[in-house]
């Protein structure tokens, strides 16, 4: 069965992890039959080294640098799996599969140490001698396929089958016949393993991947069922069989080591043993108030007190009066329609009194939790410091909780509490208020529900509106109780200039139906509102409107800025529609030398009004414009230039000289451009007014006074669309009908 490929990456950490050097994987490469050259791209980084393949995996996972759980798996005619690359399946209810369904290299054997003494010797073994003292000498010796090995000056020597201790006394007594320092103790001999064997194991019965293991002379029988899948769901964890030779050398019970942690009966695999997992025979599952709901297989003489220990026992949730056992019945207990049973078993608090019912295979058990439902508590909610649940205990009253929570918060509504409080005989809640002097006395139930009105939602904010001649005007003021006229009018900024009327209109509150929804009531500001006044004792009401009005005969000042090439430029005062632009003028000091006549304009409104100051000095009124306020007389520094702009060959500034013409300026820029219509051009001043350049007589050009600071704008002639098709069109057209006519006119002759 194919599996995922390990990548490049993956080998060169294993690699790194295994602690070997590149000389010595090389040569335990090369001991088990391999190139040993195999993995020495890897040793130099992942990126140029060759994609693995499964012998090659296979060869670093027989050296014990890659974990099985991790190895790509072979073909199965090679019945040497080196892994598993089963896809992750879901998790299973039978307790101990999900050990062996993850990749894990828990049971994996030691790839690196000391072997243990009691290790039995085999072929394939490769041992290290090495004799110290008289001597110094070191060997590397195979057993081999005879079960010997050959031991220089000694000979022959058969080992295979002692365990390594075992082999260091034989050697150290065989070698005294060559090495009398051995006999005398000037000389030491040394026994170890450098490599060990593989051995093929053969997993067979119910587990996942059934089938022989090339697997470490290390390994165990976990390692090697770990190989293959553990077991299936119907498989044995407690009657795991060993067979060497024919017979069963172990039997494991899975259990011990995943429930307790003990591994004491975990064997080493020898050469041909066989690994045999039989079908479990009695199956429970437990769920419900448990710490491991799962299926756990139950030995003979084990009960409900085996399968609670294995399931971790009961939760602290767990209700201590029944179990319930759902069970499939014998087919002798079967009649129509009853095949299945629920049985009760009877605890009366004690779980061990469940250890008497006899569980069956397929029985499914479950572990009631206590009900959900909370005794002996109060719920208080609303404006209190600490809201939440709180314990009920006889006596306690509304003052006594409200002292548990540190209070009501400063917003809360103190005048009445609402209390909800259970029926217990229809099952249903009912209101009650708690309010008056016997509030705080008022006894509580159990399972009562308080609630402290918070005043900002029983009370939300209102609003009172202040408009027209105060300084601070606003729709949205809140409303206080108890407030007067007065202390409104001071929250709203006081009374502007120029005030003298407050009315104030009230809702119109009244039983019987009218027309009339508000109330007015007239104040004056200057006696109304003086200390003792009645605005003083007018108290506001939600939702009222006080509109503040001016005196019919107050007009607040006017003013008018001036600026630019003034002598004295600033703000001043005027006369609204009485003064004018000359007397604003006179105000500011006159102009200054520099200052450009042509370029004064008036600017109301952020926009400009063209201004011919020539005329308003000689007298012209209809030049000379009333002011209002806000108004700004602006006049610009002499630039002594003339702009050209538009369709011309060089827009630019050209220097301006009295007596020249707007075509003199156009021709200055080059002229006019390919479409520019210099006959069109507009000459605008700097007051801002604009003139075109007009054309007499076809031929005779008239143009408009240029004054420094002026701008010549030169259009351009408009794209002309394509319609010679449709002139001819309109000509054929034309023809046509006259023709028609003609036609006609001698017919009717």
């Amino acid at each position: 069965m194919a599996g995922r490929s390990v990548s490049n990456q993956e080998i060169v950490d294993a690699l790194r992890r295994s602690g070997m050097s590149q000389a010595e994987v090389r040569a335990q490469l090369q001991a088990r039959g391999y190139d040993p050259s195999l993995a020495d791209p890897y040793f130099s980084g992942a990126s140029g080294a060759p994609s693995a393949t499964a012998d090659f995996v296979q060869a670093l996972q027989s050296i014990g640098v890659i974990p099985a759980a991790m190895a790509t798996s072979t073909t199965d005619t090679a019945k040497a799996k080196v892994g598993s690359t089963r896809p992750m399946p879901a998790p299973s209810r039978v307790f101990g599969k999900d050990v062996f369904q993850r990749a894990s290299t828990a049971f994996d054997p030691l790839a690196a140490g000391p072997v243990d003494p009691a290790y039995r010797l085999g072929v394939g073994d490769q041992l290290q001698l090495v004799l110290t003292g008289d001597v110094e000498l070191a060997y590397a010796l195979d057993i081999r396929r005879d079960g010997t090995l050959i031991l220089p000056q000694v000979g022959q020597v058969a080992i295979a089958g002692l365990t390594l201790d075992g082999a260091r006394s034989f050697l150290r007594q065989r070698m005294a016949q060559s090495y009398s320092g051995l006999a005398t103790g000037n000389t030491r001999l040394d026994l170890s393993i450098s490599r060990v064997r593989t051995n093929a194991v053969f997993v067979i019965g119910e587990v996942e991947e059934p089938g022989a293991y090339q697997v470490n002379a290390l390994a165990t029988a976990f390692h090697a069922l770990a190989r293959a899948g553990g077991p299936t769901d119907r498989g044995s964890f407690r009657r795991v069989e060993v067979r060497r030779g024919g017979k069963v050398v172990s039997t494991l019970d899975l259990y011990r080591y995943l429930v307790d942690g003990d591994a004491t009966q975990d064997v080493r695999l020898e050469q041909g043993d066989v690994i045999f997992v039989p079908l479990n025979q009695r199956a429970v599952t437990v769920a419900g108030a448990i710490r491991r709901p799962r299926q756990f297989e139950l030995r003979a003489d084990e009960g409900f007190t085996a399968l609670l220990r294995y399931a971790g026992g009961t939760t602290a949730a767990a209700a201590s009066d029944r179990v319930q056992v759902d069970r499939i019945l014998p087919p002798e207990q079967r009649a129509p329609g009853v095949e299945r049973v629920k049985v009760d078993v009877r605890l009366d608090g004690n779980m061990q009194r469940a250890q008497a019912f006899p569980l069956a295979d397929g029985d499914s058990v479950t572990v009631f939790a206590v009900e959900s439902v909370r005794r002996n508590l109060v719920t208080l909610l609303g404006a209190v410091q600490r809201p939440g649940v709180y314990e009920y205990r006889a006596g306690l009253t509304l003052d006594s909780l409200l002292r548990l929570a540190q209070g009501p918060q400063p917003y809360a509504l103190r005048d009445r509490y609402l209390v909800q409080r259970l029926d217990t005989v229809t099952g249903r809640f009912r209101s009650l208020v708690a309010g008056g002097d016997s509030a705080p006395r008022f006894r509580l139930a159990e399972f009562d529900s308080v609630e402290v009105l918070d005043g900002r939602r029983n009370y939300p904010r209102r609003i009172v509106a202040v408009t027209g001649a105060v300084n601070k005007p606003s729709d949205t003021l809140t409303y206080l109780e108890n407030e007067s006229l007065r202390a409104l009018l001071d929250r709203a900024g006081g009374f502007a200039e120029g005030a003298l009327v407050v009315q104030v209109a009230q809702r119109r509150v009244a039983v019987e139906y009218s027309d009339t929804t508000s109330t007015l009531t007239t104040f004056d500001a200057r006696q109304d509102f003086a200390p003792g006044g009645s605005a003083s004792r007018f108290v506001m009401g939600p939702e009222d409107r006080v509109d503040v009005r001016l005196a019919p005969g107050f007009r607040p000042q006017r003013f008018a800025n001036v600026s630019g090439a003034f002598r004295q430029p600033g703000t001043y005062a005027v006369l609204e529609n009485v003064d004018r632009v000359s007397d604003l003028v006179r105000r500011a000091g006159g102009l200054l030398p520099t200052a450009n006549v042509a370029s004064l304009r008036l600017v109301r409104d952020s926009l400009p009004v063209a201004v011919d100051f020539t005329r308003v000095l000689a007298g012209n009124n209809r030049d000379d414009f009333p002011l209002r306020n806000g108004d700004e007389l602006v006049v610009d520094v002499d630039p002594r230039t003339v702009r050209v702009v538009g369709a011309v060959a060089r827009p630019s500034l050209i220097r301006w000289e009295p007596g020249r013409s707007a075509s003199d300026y156009i021709e200055l820029a080059g002229g006019a451009a390919e479409r520019g219509q210099a006959h069109k051009a507009v000459v605008t001043s700097p007051a801002g007014f604009s003139r075109r350049v007009k054309r007499v007589l076809w031929t005779v050009k008239v143009s408009p006074p240029v004054p420094s600071g002026s701008t010549i704008t030169v259009p351009a002639k408009p794209e002309k669309a394509d319609t010679g098709g449709s002139v001819l069109a309109t000509v054929l057209q034309v023809a046509s009908t006259l023709a028609s006519l003609a036609i006609a006119l001698r017919a009717i002759q």
